[in-house]
């Protein structure tokens, strides 16, 4: 099974990671190998075939993953960490962000020896990409638990279905918006940038005629304001030219200031 549909149904289709014929991936351990000499050869939702390679010779057949212990000491020693029919899935971050991956945990692999009782697992967390590469990056293996092995893969094709609706490998929502949860109708889907809109955001948003005529009364008012602030400021310059103008004009006919001719006239000692 390559597809998954998580409780609020953003669908993950991971067939595109699956590796045909002989091939697989390839993972190391995260400790140093002189520490703990461990290789995980794994595929996805199907199982790990290594056709002619040594390995054949030392690992059963109809396994998805492998654990190979390469210790110089002795023979390598292969280990099965799960089957492919009774994988389980789950959401990267529990039951609120489906757009940041899903986990494919494989179970019911071989007995554990540090733990009686508890069988060998596998776990791939698959972790949404915006944009894709030419191969999925594929981090180191850690065991937080005994035998409990957890590796992860940073892919576009861990996207939920809905974002990525128009099938190009490159980029998510078109390259123009982002992946998100819509919580009103339970489901994963594209929030596009502005003046994007449709399913993958590759739409021209057409201006409605109520956007238009709101624009177009913005722009008239910003044109009615800037106009009358510069008619205020002439204004506010001309009366201050009048004020202060030429001083010639300060004199009557006569040569006598208009200050001068208001004054009153003394009259002569003589004519008393």
């Amino acid at each position: 099974m390559h597809t998954f549909t998580d409780p609020v149904e953003a669908k993950f289709d991971l067939s595109e990671l699956k590796k045909e014929a002989s091939d697989f991936y390839k993972a190391m351990d995260t400790f140093s190998a002189t520490e703990r000499p461990y290789t995980y050869y794994f595929n996805v939702c199907s199982d790990t075939e290594f056709a002619d390679s040594e390995l054949s010779g030392i690992c059963k057949s109809g396994y998805p993953v492998y654990q190979i212990i390469n210790d110089t000491k002795r023979d390598p020693i292969c280990f099965e960490l799960g089957d492919t029919e009774t994988v389980k899935w789950s959401l990267i971050d529990g039951e609120d962000d489906a757009e940041l991956g899903v986990t494919l945990n494989y179970t019911y692999g071989q007995d554990c020896l540090d733990v009686p009782g508890k069988d060998r697992s596998f776990v791939i967390h698959f972790k949404c990409r915006r944009h894709e590469s030419s191969l999925p990056s594929v981090s180191s293996v850690t065991e937080f638990k005994k035998c409990e092995y957890e590796v992860t893969m940073h892919s576009f094709w861990a996207c939920p279905v809905e974002c990525r609706e128009n099938g190009e490998k490159e980029n998510l929502c078109g390259g123009h918006g982002v992946c998100g949860l819509d919580s009103a109708n339970k489901t994963a889907r594209c929030y596009c940038n502005e003046n994007k809109t449709g399913s993958d955001c590759l739409e021209e948003m057409e201006l409605s005629t109520t956007d238009y005529t709101s624009s177009l009364l913005a722009v008239i008012v910003i044109l009615l304001v800037l106009i009358a602030v510069v008619v205020f400021l002439l204004y506010k310059k001309i009366k201050l030219l009048n004020e202060d103008s030429n001083p010639y004009q300060a004199y009557d006919e006569d040569g006598v200031t208009q200050s001068e001719s208001a004054l009153p006239v003394e009259e002569d000692e003589e004519t008393l």
